[in-house]
């Protein structure tokens, strides 16, 4: 017997199957998954074949592709670990956690990664530890069109420097969104931040502008900047305990301005806007603010202007 040459053939089959899997864990990967309460996670993740979970479609999607609900349920806690989207699609596309190590988002993936969560209903049962939680920095988080409540933190896009939340709801949470990195960029829009423990907190030097938005029933500050530059422009601050609080922490004792404008700021019970500290408060004269325990406290500088 030729042993060279039977040892050639078993190469030959050994590099033919090896092949045969490569191309069939290509063929599991796609750029769009499904999911439906009806689904199996072993399934494909097609629109005929729906997976039952966000995460067993996330292991069978490619970088960059995206996620959709096929109908409402419920489906689970995920780690996002790569490029994705995740969308319900228009349907009650929830995630429910079930005490306070839990979170129902999050995101493990890479610096130049970009993460879109559209149209999602998390919530947190018993308290549940975060909503969304970025574990390392990541290129952008993009959370649209959702609705966050019951959780000891809504959203806390750690070390992210491109944080974009628009047309969302974080209630009855510590703290709506946290911003606590120094290269940490965020705008918010058109969201209401309703009966948390504070909105917006800021600490380690981000830089936040927040636009037509609502803050209001939070039981600290709709707005709190311990450390860092906040921009509120056409925002309504209501029945808070204070509605706007510039402030600077003896450590780590780093700059806080923050800017105000055409805003309204009322029926807040302690302070409409207070001021403490070595911070910056900018006023301009276009808003309103009356109607507080307090409506003025500490050093507000006014800006003259529309």
């Amino acid at each position: 017997m030729n042993t060279r040459k039977i040892s050639k053939q078993f190469s030959i089959v050994f590099a033919a199957a090896a092949c045969l899997l490569a191309v069939g864990v290509a063929q599991a990967q796609v750029n769009r998954s499904w999911v439906s309460p009806s689904g199996d996670d072993s399934n494909s993740c097609t629109a005929a074949k729906p997976c039952r979970t966000f995460a067993g479609a996330l292991a069978k999607t490619n970088p960059g592709g995206e996620i959709v609900a096929q109908e409402s349920g419920a489906f689970g806690r995920v780690t996002i670990d790569k490029s994705i989207t995740i969308d319900g699609g228009g349907k009650y596309a929830g995630i429910q956690t079930t005490g306070s190590p839990d979170r129902a988002i999050t995101i493990q993936a890479g610096p130049s990664d970009v993460v879109v969560l559209r149209g999602l209903t998390l919530t947190g049962i018993m308290f549940g530890a975060q909503g969304i939680f970025v574990a390392a920095s990541i290129g952008a988080l993009h959370v649209e069109n959702c609705a966050i409540s019951n959780f000891g933190g809504g959203i806390e896009p750690h070390g992210t420097p491109n944080v974009f939340i628009q047309n969302t709801t974080i209630r009855q949470c510590g703290t709506a969104v946290t911003m606590n990195w120094g290269g940490g960029r965020a705008l918010i829009e058109h969201s209401r931040l309703i009966n948390n423990g504070t909105g917006v907190y800021l600490l380690g030097g981000p830089q936040v502008t927040v636009r037509d938005t609502v803050a209001s029933g939070n039981t600290f500050s709709g707005f709190q900047v311990d450390w860092g530059y906040l921009n509120i422009e056409n925002c309504a601050v209501a029945n808070n305990a204070t509605g706007i609080y510039s402030n600077t922490v003896p450590s780590p004792n780093g700059p806080s301005t923050v800017v105000v404008s055409n805003s309204v700021i009322t029926n807040n019970q302690n302070y409409g806007f207070r001021q403490s500290g070595t911070s910056t408060f900018y006023s301009r004269v276009n808003n309103t603010v009356s109607g507080n325990g307090t409506d003025v406290s500490g050093t507000i500088t006014p800006l003259t202007g529309t």
